[in-house]
């Protein structure tokens, strides 16, 4: 509602003309509207793709593209400049139409979209798993630093009338970081301070690390530096190489990635995830008989509790190798022992069940076997509404692994209203379906 307010109040002058890009801005802010209501419609109509499509289209650098995304959505700017005029009084103008949400720069509208779209997001995983309080208090602590971003983002709109401000303006801390500052300002240009695509990311990855990455780990720079990128976008695999040229990193993402707990400088991370890149292709390029030696030869304490290791070893499960799967299970089920890598693991795999990817969230049931974790009941439940019957299925055959517990809630589950997943007014459906 603040950042409404701020782009509400924006002088005629400072707001550009209407553009996909503004309407993508008033789409992001309509996706909260659900906040507001004290009950939910079931029967309102949705759209599978919500704002999220559309923002990522006109995340292009090319006027071709956007001008694409223009024709193939030509009743967007009539229909949201409607619903927001009599939803929300949002714009106005003399002759009655409403003006853009905007700040006035492209690339600050970007980096709002792109937060805006991550809330979004979080408050559906955070609906999803509020039964599982761990789970749900760590969505929590990741909203709250979208909160902290967003408040930023109000302050820069509020501050730079249609002008760039400097990332330094916006992110302090880069002053303590010299080496972080240089490398996303080779990432951007001069009228994008605030965002950058993934591919430039990636381009830059390249230029200051694949040699040294190579010389270790021949051949691993590209996905290395893939999984990077999507770790700091939140993802919970490795992004294409289609997708890189849509996706969007904002500096605060780029930022707030590296200022994490235990984060070293940018060079030692690389090399870093490298190694864990390489263990994780040494499992994936092994077949039959070799891999099962491989698996079985670990011991507990081998493999670090990091994202590509965990999912890995799920993905694993999922084979149509018995003798992997079983070796695998013997494994989590002995990592399970040590405290801090049950702990890491739950909270991955928990996860992991809110993933658009239908065969993660099968993989993530299938770990969370492994690791006795009935913890993720109550998520499970849940997942067993799912319109997918494969992974209904398979999270009922989790539950029933879960001891009495388990049992017991999966006896229940007649009890359980399918419609009880359906939460969020218009995003119900995507909470369902997409979770």
């Amino acid at each position: 509602m603040h950042l409404d307010n701020v782009l509400k109040c924006k002088p005629p002058g400072s707001r550009s003309t209407p553009s996909s890009l503004s309407l993508t801005v008033e789409s992001a802010l309509e996706s909260f509207d659900f906040l507001n209501t004290s009950d939910f419609d079931e029967d309102e109509d949705v759209d599978e793709g919500g704002p999220v499509g559309g923002a990522d289209s006109v995340f292009s650098d090319t006027e071709t593209e956007k001008n694409g995304y223009r024709s193939v959505h030509p009743e967007a700017r009539a229909h949201l400049s409607e619903a927001l005029t009599e939803d929300t009084g949002v714009g106005t103008s003399v002759a009655g139409s409403p003006l853009p949400l905007t700040t006035g720069s492209e690339s600050l509208d970007i980096a709002i979209v792109r937060h805006l779209q991550q809330c979004t997001q979080l408050v559906q995983q955070i609906v999803f798993s509020s039964k599982t309080p761990f789970v749900a208090r760590n969505l929590l602590e990741k909203l709250s630093e979208q909160i902290r971003v967003m408040e930023k983002l109000a302050a820069l709109s509020d501050e730079h009338i249609g002008n760039i401000g400097s990332v330094l303006e916006a992110i302090p801390e880069f002053h303590q970081q010299p080496s972080l500052l240089s490398f996303w300002t080779e990432c951007c240009g001069p009228a994008g301070v605030y965002h950058s695509s993934a591919d430039r990311v990636v381009q830059q990855l390249e230029a200051s690390f694949a040699g040294a990455v190579n010389a270790d780990y021949p051949g691993l720079a590209d996905p290395v530096f893939r999984t990077l990128v999507a770790q700091i976008l939140d993802r919970p695999e490795p992004l294409l190489p289609p997708s890189l040229a849509s996706e969007v990193v904002t500096v605060f993402q780029f930022h707030g990635y590296f200022s994490g707990p235990g984060m070293g400088g940018l060079e030692g991370h690389v090399r870093q995830l490298a190694g864990q890149v390489s263990m994780v292709r040494s499992l994936q390029s092994l077949r039959d008989e070799k891999l099962r030696q491989a698996v079985s030869g670990l011991a507990p304490s081998s493999l670090p509790a990091q994202q590509e290791v965990l999912r890995t070893l799920a993905l694993l499960l999922t084979g149509a190798d018995r003798g992997v799967s079983q070796a695998v299970r013997l494994y989590l089920e002995a990592a399970a022992g040590n405290q801090p890598f049950r702990e890491k693991a739950l909270l991955y795999y928990c996860e992991a069940l809110t993933a658009r990817d239908l065969q993660l969230q099968k993989a993530a049931c299938l770990a969370l076997q492994s690791l006795q974790a009935t913890e993720s009941i109550k998520m499970l439940v849940t997942l067993c509404q799912s319109d997918a019957e494969e992974i209904r299925n398979v999270a009922s055959e989790t539950l029933l692994s879960l001891g009495e517990d388990g049992r017991l809630a999966y006896e229940q589950l007649d009890k359980f209203p399918r419609d009880c997943a359906h939460v969020g007014g218009r995003h119900g459906t995507e909470v369902a379906t997409a979770f």
